[in-house]
């Protein structure tokens, strides 16, 4: 790894689908994720382009690859092997993987209960805290940077898919804010966008307390997320907001999109890629802070 420079690609929204026709279905939401995926989803996603990837994030030298959630689409463990079948992949060629949850990893109340994913992806319980436990990891990632990721969401009624940044995250949040000397610039990664843009049924509870503390706290430099299945890329410091970035859904056929981060202590570039086909950037934008 370069060591006054690194690199991350931000991805997010994979979906790995593995529906089933079983009637045990009928007894948790599962149901309507699969009928969704038969009729809607698979027109226009398709996780085995997410292969190409591999190749390209090699060839780009990435360090990291996040993944803002939703690895799956109804938490069965077909689909969350298929998940960490595709991080092994790209951890066997020396990229680190870091994932969070999304609502469909969290899909069901006994995945949300029994926390399926992490029997296939770490917990991170480092530095004092448990993404599993305690809703947040605190993870350092190079000279000058922190990744903070936090696990918001939760099982949800049949036709709701909100996160919970509940008040247990919020305390460990606040904790680990406090461990981060000021200068240090730190990621704060979450499945679910800081602003409420979405329907009521796909926000997330108690965004405001989050969008308070992130405020209060100018060096969380980037808010990474996904959900929404649509790109965005927005400077918000004027607003003493960071610079928000949403991955979009990397595996839509025509659509797919993701972000690569070059960073070094005070600069950044962030590097738009629309297609997950795309070998060059549709564009990239530059920022600085002292």
């Amino acid at each position: 790894m370069n060591t006054t420079r690194f690199r991350i690609a931000h991805i997010s929204d994979l979906h790995f689908a593995e529906p089933t026709l079983s009637p045990l279905q009928f007894f948790s939401k599962r149901w309507v994720g699969n009928l969704y995926q038969m009729f809607s989803r698979s027109k226009y996603l398709d996780s085995s382009q997410l292969e190409k990837l591999v190749d390209q994030f090699i060839a780009l030298k990435i360090d990291y690859v996040f993944i803002t959630g939703d690895l799956t689409t109804t938490s069965r463990i077909q689909e969350l092997r298929h998940a960490a079948d595709f991080a092994a992949k790209l951890q066997s060629q020396g990229l680190r993987v870091i994932a969070i949850p999304g609502n469909h990893d969290h899909y069901t109340r006994k995945a949300c209960r029994q926390k399926l994913f992490y029997r296939f992806f770490p917990d991170y319980r480092e530095n004092g805290f448990s993404l599993k436990d305690d809703g947040l990891a605190l993870i350092p990632l190079h000279e000058g940077w922190t990744l903070l990721a936090l696990d918001t969401a939760c099982a949800t009624s049949l036709f709701s898919s909100q996160g919970n940044f509940h008040s247990k995250i919020e305390s460990s949040l606040k904790s680990a804010l406090l461990k981060i000397p000021a200068r240090q610039n730190v990621i704060l990664m979450n499945h679910f966008p800081l602003f409420e843009h979405e329907k009521p049924n796909k926000t997330l509870l108690r965004a405001t307390a989050l969008r308070t503390l992130v405020a209060s706290h100018p060096n969380i430099r980037f808010y990474l997320h996904g959900h929404t299945h649509t790109h965005c890329l927005a400077d918000l410091r004027a607003s003493r907001y960071p610079i928000i970035l949403d991955s979009g859904s990397t595996s839509q056929i025509t659509a797919g999109s993701w972000n690569m981060l070059d960073l070094a202590s005070s600069e950044a570039t962030v590097h738009v890629y629309r297609s997950s086909h795309s070998s060059a950037p549709a564009e990239q934008t530059s920022f600085s802070w002292e």
